[in-house]
């Protein structure tokens, strides 16, 4: 009897939890959205509503509006005038992007299967009042572009994951001018409670836009597009991390005999890093493995690979914080032209005032390689360039010439070989013979060749003679630049800078 007793007793005080701490949980779901929806309208340029919330025991309904703020429309909205081909584009970045939103309270929620969980969320993208979105919806009979699965942990874990439908979209209009086939989207995100660390990553299939511009066809084609990112908070605007963008392949095609060009695997990472309590450093890698330039050749296996040391972390967060500053103060105008020139000030403004303690940690920049094959030609290079900012209290200190010799130390090697020259020449001839009066087209492809190479070795003659280039092997050449205290140094000799 006393142990069915218990039992009663374990069943009921189960049965309360669950029955009761819901309610609370919701009270949780609500201040946490009212914190994110707060913590958006602090950048500068963005705008997130709360339009409505119902909050239930079990259950809390939300609908919120995100995009650009006031400021930052007028702007685009004059951008717009001169293109009014932007007209649609514009009207729906006035409405914005609408979610309505289901939470289900924890600590039990039945949201797609059982969760053990503080929350979960689904949310969709309510369908706007545009004939565009309207015609998309009812075409590849979705209910919405974005749906959203979320959920936050009892440790304040956040989970969500973003996906969006195959769509394909043919103007009724104009018929194979301004058609749209997107592969769908997949993105996914995970955030500790204290929202200072976050991954993200998402993939793209493919996208295709073929648009009519002033009656002719262009074709944008992307595939395989994939991103992946993971952050630490460091200060209030700084994250280090690392992260990564991919194109498999990227194919434009516009009117011409020669009107397509082609990139194949090109990936953009970065690594932000902490160095020290006081500075960071930063890496940046490009790669590519081919890109088809029409009237221009092949680029192959491009390779950009950066990296920038002893960045003064205040300096570079006070920086943010100006721009931002000052983005946010910034009043409508009325051309984006003034709004370009209004930008341009403001970030000249914030650069002066960070610089001198920006430089007086003595940044670094290490090319470590920057390479590419231009048809059969190919050329590399290294390099470095720093600072040496101790007792540098002002900026404008390095307008001296004297004391910029003093504390800039630059040092830069190219590699390259006749082959790449003969390419780049290969343009310039053709374009002389052009405007000569000579129809390149009736000549064969051995007389324009010899007349590059004719022109080619007059030219590294020339340079060689000047001490700019040096041969170092058959077909084979170099130049080294360097700058420093002894002036500039160009191949081994002082080389005169121009006298102010």
């Amino acid at each position: 009897m006393k142990k069915r007793t218990l039992l009663f007793g374990v069943i009921a005080i189960v049965a309360a939890v669950l029955l009761i701490t819901p309610y609370f949980f919701g009270q949780k779901a609500q201040e946490n959205m009212e914190n994110l929806i707060s913590q958006v309208n602090n950048a500068p340029g963005y705008e997130m509503t709360l339009v409505e919330y119902d909050r239930g025991w079990f259950t809390s309904r939300s609908i919120v509006k995100y995009g650009f703020d006031q400021k930052t429309l007028d702007v685009l909205e004059e951008a717009e005038k001169a293109d009014p081909t932007d007209e649609v584009f514009m009207e729906l970045l006035k409405k914005g992007a609408t979610f309505k939103i289901t939470q289900a309270h924890g600590p039990v929620t039945l949201q797609n299967g059982i969760n053990f969980a503080l929350l979960t969320a689904e949310g969709q993208l309510e369908l706007a009042d545009s004939d565009f979105l309207n015609e998309i919806y009812a075409s590849n009979k979705i209910d919405s572009l974005v749906d959203m699965q979320a959920q936050v942990s009892y440790a304040g874990e956040l989970e969500a994951n973003f996906t969006s439908p195959k769509v394909i979209y043919d103007d009724p209009l104009t018929p194979n001018k301004n058609d749209i086939k997107f592969g769908g989207m997949n993105v996914s995100l995970k955030m500790n409670s204290a929202s200072e660390n976050l991954q993200i990553q998402g993939t793209i299939p493919q996208f295709i836009l073929d648009t009519n511009i002033e009656d002719s066809l262009i074709s944008l084609q992307m595939s395989n597009i994939s991103f992946e990112n993971e952050g630490t908070k460091l200060t209030e605007n700084i994250w280090t991390g690392k992260g990564n963008l991919t194109f498999g392949k990227y194919i434009l095609e516009f009117p011409g005999p020669n009107g397509r060009a082609v990139m194949e695997n090109l990936n953009i990472s970065y690594d932000l890093a902490e160095q020290d309590p006081e500075t960071l450093s930063a890496a940046f890698v490009i790669a590519m493995d081919k890109f088809n330039i029409p009237n221009f050749g092949s680029l192959s296996d491009l390779k950009t690979d950066v990296l920038f040391t002893n960045l003064d972390i205040q300096a570079t967060s006070d920086y943010i914080k100006d721009v931002q500053a000052a983005s946010s103060q910034m009043p409508s105008v009325g051309s984006p032209a003034e709004a370009q020139k209004m930008q341009t000030d403001i970030m000249a403004q914030a650069i002066a005032k960070s610089a001198g303690r920006f430089l007086a940690r003595s940044p670094r920049m290490d090319i470590n390689v920057i390479q590419f094959g231009l048809n059969d030609g190919f050329v590399k290079g290294t390099g470095f360039a720093k600072i040496d900012g101790e007792g540098l209290t002002n900026i404008e200190q390095l307008e001296d010439q004297a004391e910029l010799q003093k504390r800039l130390a630059v040092d830069t090697t190219i590699h390259f070989d006749q082959k790449l020259a003969e390419n780049l020449m290969s343009m310039t001839v053709k374009d002389q013979m052009a405007k000569g009066g000579v129809d390149v087209s009736q000549l064969t492809p051995e007389e324009i060749q010899q007349a590059v190479t004719m022109q080619t070795s007059l030219f590294l003659t020339t340079f060689r003679s000047q001490g700019w280039v040096e041969k170092i092997a058959s077909q084979q050449y170099k130049a080294q630049l360097q700058y420093g205290e002894d002036g500039m140094i160009l191949n081994g000799k002082p080389f005169a800078l121009p006298q102010q």
